[in-house]
């Protein structure tokens, strides 16, 4: 399971709608899982851009979609979003 939470929401909801395309999401990916230079890459993900094989997590008013490679790799992953001072992180 994955946990996104309220300050995170509350940030993607600002972004998106800065964004400005109706119905886009957050896309949610692992890039070079199970290496040393394994990340996690958070992007935007347009109602396009979404396919059926993806998993959603329904958020209060957005969606994040993660691919099905990605997802075993991103269980547990917890998303937080912390300000300090004029820095967001």
């Amino acid at each position: 399971m994955i946990r996104i939470d309220d300050a995170a929401q509350a940030h993607f909801i600002k972004l998106l709608d800065e964004h400005g395309v109706p119905g886009s999401g957050i896309r949610m990916r692992a890039i070079a899982p199970g290496g040393p230079s394994a990340d996690c890459r958070l992007e935007f993900c347009e109602p396009d851009d979404v396919s059926d094989e993806d998993w959603e997590i329904e958020c209060s008013g957005f969606s994040v979609f993660i691919d099905q490679r990605s997802a075993p790799y991103l269980d547990q992953t917890e998303v937080c979003f912390e300000r300090d001072g004029a820095n967001a992180r």
